[in-house]
């Protein structure tokens, strides 16, 4: 069940990264069904200032900002979904010093995904 809050922000994609090693087999699998209209049909239109092509980049990026500080988005490179995020800012920190995500926040993100994509996540 998911209990942090999501909401599209697709300007904060500052410092995020490939965080697609956190997920598990399962959620790997679920998040490859998903491809750029289908996440478009239900959230708009993505950001599109990522598009370099002869770098695999030719697909709109989604990101959310979490209500726990963090950031997740889905982009693709070469045709291939990537789980992109960072952690929220470190409290003793000022400047840009993130928490590093854990596996079960990555899970919670596509599960809210999938759940507004409506992929079978059973």
């Amino acid at each position: 069940m998911t209990t942090t809050q999501f909401t599209l922000n697709n300007n904060a994609s500052n410092g995020t990264s490939n965080l697609s090693y956190l997920l598990s087999d399962k959620s790997r699998a679920l998040i490859d069904t998903l491809s750029p209209a289908m996440v478009e049909e239900v959230f708009g239109p993505g950001d599109d200032r990522c598009y370099e092509p002869t770098r695999g980049y030719r697909d709109p990026e989604w990101y959310w900002q979490a209500s726990n500080g963090s950031v997740w988005g889905i982009a693709w490179r070469w045709g291939v979904p990537r789980l992109r995020g960072r952690g929220g800012k470190q409290s003793n920190q000022s400047g840009p010093f993130w928490v590093h995500p854990k596996e079960e926040d990555a899970a919670e993100f596509v599960e809210f995904l999938l759940g507004q994509v409506n992929v079978d996540a059973a």
